[in-house]
């Protein structure tokens, strides 16, 4: 639901995926991140034995008109900031240099 309207999500490998918003600023990826990670913990349902998801998530922008080099280096930025949210503790979002 929550990208239905918003945007595209692909698999990167493994448990990694990016989610491309198109037209939102820093503020606005930010909480449809954040959401994504209340959602998924809130997804359990233990009738049915479905674990919550507890998930960590780096997120960066690539201002248009974006270049290749631009989307590798925000994918970097992106997977820097997922490490580093690792570190923090897990289950947490954490934005990419700016």
């Amino acid at each position: 639901n929550t990208l239905r309207r918003a945007g595209y999500v692909a698999r990167l490998g493994g448990d990694e995926f990016a989610v491309l918003l198109e037209g939102v600023n820093d503020t606005k990826a930010a909480a449809v991140v954040d959401l994504i990670r209340i959602q998924s913990a809130e997804d359990g349902d233990e009738a049915t034995g479905r674990l919550p998801l507890k998930l960590s998530a780096g997120w960066a922008m690539v201002v248009a008109p974006a270049t290749k080099s631009s989307v590798i280096e925000a994918l970097r930025q992106a997977d820097e900031a997922l490490r580093q949210a690792k570190r923090d503790g897990r289950n947490r979002t954490r934005p990419g240099a700016q």
